[in-house]
């Protein structure tokens, strides 16, 4: 254990495309180490969240230039009370939608609201799809092992028929020659009939990881990325 070092980079709520800067911004640093990269991604929102020029904040974001370049388009700095200003929050209560949010039905209804609008996930798509082709190259160019995995949050874990619907999304978002993949599949077939002891073990229940994995999740996720070390990945 001591010929290794681990950097975790992982941000709260960043998509595809804060983690495509934040890895221009790093990598140089670690290159000589010859680093293996490991990226992670919510399955059910990171490939799409690129399209939102907010996430939780106002955040950098990319557009498409007519050469099919990657335009970066900053937010404005704005305080909270200018935001709110020009940005108005679309509820009555901030009470009703924190009990609204408290159950899975709520979390649910927000993620079909954010990311359910076909124009949202499609334009999203095609963003993520150019930048993980970017990141992918870079990463090649420089000699270094890589491979993402793909989380799940509490929302798939109640639906583990979706697993395989969202790994297919994004192996033909991807392409074939694109970003090696690891999908969880293996661990979360394996929970099927403990649903209700893990889910209350593997997910927050509250505050802002609020249906976003544990640290037990994460330990009993490991094995998904001990196949990638091994180079077993899913997706060439």
């Amino acid at each position: 254990a001591e010929r290794f070092q681990l950097f975790n980079y992982g941000v709260w709520g960043h998509g595809a495309d804060q983690t495509w800067i934040l890895i221009q911004e790093v990598l140089d640093e670690w290159q000589h180490l010859d680093p293996v990269v490991i990226l992670g991604f919510v399955a059910e929102s990171d490939l799409y969240r690129t399209a939102l020029p907010i996430y939780i904040w106002p955040k950098p974001r990319f557009e498409l230039g007519s050469d099919g370049s990657l335009v970066r388009v900053d937010p404005p700095g704005w305080t909270a009370s200018k935001f709110l200003e020009h940005e108005p929050v679309s509820f009555g209560s901030y009470a009703w939608r924190a009990l609204e949010m408290r159950f899975s039905g709520g979390a649910r209804a927000e993620l079909e609201e954010r990311f359910g609008q076909p124009e949202v996930e499609a334009e999203g798509a095609r963003i993520s799809r150019v930048i993980l082709a970017r990141l992918h190259a870079d990463l090649e160019r420089r000699g270094l092992e890589h491979f993402g995995v793909f989380f799940h949050s509490r929302l798939t874990f109640f639906r583990p028929g979706q697993v395989r619907g969202f790994f297919e999304r994004a192996r033909h978002l991807l392409g074939e020659d694109g970003l090696p993949l690891v999908s969880l599949e293996p661990e979360l077939s394996s929970a099927a009939g403990q649903h209700a002891r893990l889910a209350r073990e593997w997910f927050h229940s509250s505050g802002l990881g609020q249906g976003h994995p544990t640290d037990a999740a994460r330990l009993a996720w490991l094995p998904a990325l001990e196949r990638g070390l091994r180079g077993e990945v899913d997706v060439h």
